[in-house]
């Protein structure tokens, strides 16, 4: 009798070990399930960080800010600058064609972007976070012509993987049109001859009018995933404010002036 007591109570057990099993096996599908809804609410929050198109890049806060930032940037650093070397190192009258003005549209080419983007990488891990800049793929670049307009958009070649050179390509292509525009209104809007304050403001005038398009499309290349992927694996996470920005200083030096990659 208490033999079959006892193999009443194993069948028993057995039943109730059974029922168990099935009891957990919803539960681990539900795991399953909560584990791929966390999969793709990651994927979900990491598609944020994409922009759809350039224009929603450029038009984004951060970009907004940097326009008016460096536009102003533009006028007044430069405006007390060459009133120390046209106004008080050299006086004028000044021609079309000398070194003082034609020197500063084309030099300005290169050291336009230099400047403007010298720091500019300080601040990017922050505004992507935010939601103010936005990553951008090559395939998400319309219209296509961009591409060929401003190759280093494009990820077909290491180059344009470096700050500096972007840079100064972009100032080159932005040359074409400027370099011309301001040699005729030198020569046949405000020259022949400029007084000092016309030499002046024309220079602050040119470089204030090459701003916006420098840092916009600046911008767009330092948004494109390939780039600014390495951006932010670069910018010190310090808990410091006071050492993570000394740190990302140098840094962000080291990427736009030293020619290292970004």
């Amino acid at each position: 009798m208490s033999t079959y007591n006892n193999k009443v109570s194993d069948a028993t057990r057995n039943d109730d070990d059974d029922v168990f099993r099935d009891d957990e096996i919803p539960q681990d599908q539900d795991a399953v399930v909560n584990s791929s809804s966390s999969f793709n609410i990651n994927n979900e929050e990491e598609e944020l960080y994409y922009a759809s198109n350039v224009r929603q890049v450029v038009l984004s806060k951060f970009v907004i800010t940097q326009v008016i930032i460096n536009t102003l940037g533009s006028f007044i650093g430069p405006l007390i600058t060459f009133y120390c070397l046209f106004g008080l190192l050299s006086q004028g009258p000044y021609v079309w064609n000398g070194s003082q003005l034609v020197g500063v549209v084309v030099g300005s080419l290169v050291g336009s972007p230099l400047f403007i983007f010298a720091l500019m990488p300080i601040g990017i891990p922050e505004a992507l976070k935010n939601g103010w800049f936005y990553k951008l793929r090559v395939k998400d670049v319309h219209p296509k012509w961009l591409l060929c307009v401003l190759p280093f958009l494009r990820d077909d070649k290491r180059i344009w993987r470096y700050s500096t050179i972007r840079n100064c390509m972009l100032g080159l292509i932005c040359g074409i049109i400027y370099v011309p525009l301001a040699i005729l209104i030198a020569r046949y809007g405000v020259g022949p001859t400029l007084t000092t304050w016309e030499l002046i403001f024309f220079n602050v005038i040119y470089l204030v009018c090459l701003a916006p398009p420098i840092t916009i499309f600046g911008l767009v290349g330092y948004a494109m995933e390939q780039n600014i992927n390495v951006i932010v694996a670069k910018m010190n996470n310090d808990p410091n404010p006071l050492k993570r920005v000394l740190r990302r200083i140098v840094v962000s030096i080291g990427m736009t002036l030293c020619c290292r990659e970004s």
